[in-house]
């Protein structure tokens, strides 16, 4: 996987091993890992970091597990934390657990909003979170048509909408769903345009290093507009 990304022209990428009640991963490990990891890729002479990071599911308890240490920032010296959704539906309180994440001086960034099938329902819920200051990350695949039409057709949508922030891989294999980036980024450049790509490559940059982030004003979505099930 560390060669398909490098090949791809990925100079640095944030591992995320999932957190919730079934993978109760220990941010130490994960920590560990990384090292032993970037320490083969360096003697195997291949040009890419790996930054730790966790795929953290929402829970009532998030902010307590942060607060502990328990869940792992995304990258070095970085305030950016995952909040994974449930496919299937918004959690009760999620805009009272982000304001408690905003509070705590994190910037919770939901991963593959694209594929939650309630804000295929309601978008509008999705631009309230953004606008509330919630960073939204979508799947290169999804902007490929990987996870179907639909799923193709609404992330276009999100784009239009300015809904949509940083570009990942969420890579689990080198085959069926490998590290790669580049088809994405042009995609997306043909869409909304080159400036877009370059935004979200720089924002990219300053999640895993922990510098200021930046995203342009989302206009609200109308939910004929997104209607893709009725």
């Amino acid at each position: 996987m560390a060669e398909v990304a490098a090949k791809d022209g990925i100079s640095a990428v944030i591992a995320t091993p999932h957190f919730n009640d079934k993978y109760p991963t220990d941010p130490f490990i994960i920590k560990e890992k990384v090292i032993q990891l970037n320490q083969k890729l360096e003697e195997k002479g291949i040009s890419l970091q790996v930054l730790p990071g966790m795929e953290s599911h929402f829970s009532y308890e998030y902010i307590e597990l942060l607060q502990k240490g328990k869940l792992l920032t995304l990258g070095t010296n970085s305030k950016f934390v995952f909040l994974e959704l449930p496919f299937q539906q918004i959690p009760h309180r999620l805009d009272h657990l982000v304001y408690q994440i905003k509070m705590a001086g994190y910037s919770p960034i939901i991963p593959h909003p694209e594929r939650t099938l309630i804000f295929h329902e309601r978008p509008h819920k999705l631009y309230e979170l953004v606008k509330n200051g919630v960073i939204t990350q979508v799947n290169a695949g999804s902007v490929l048509g990987f996870f179907g039409n639909k799923v193709r057709k609404f992330t276009k949508e999100m784009f239009e909408h300015g809904l949509l922030h940083i570009l990942a891989s969420d890579a689990h294999d080198d085959k069926k769903r490998p590290p790669r980036l580049s088809e994405g980024y042009i995609e997306i450049a043909e869409l909304v345009g080159k400036s877009y790509v370059n935004m979200m490559k720089e924002n990219a940059k300053n999640i895993a290093y922990g510098k200021d982030f930046w995203v342009e004003e989302p206009i609200r979505p109308h939910k004929k507009k997104f209607w893709l099930f009725g």
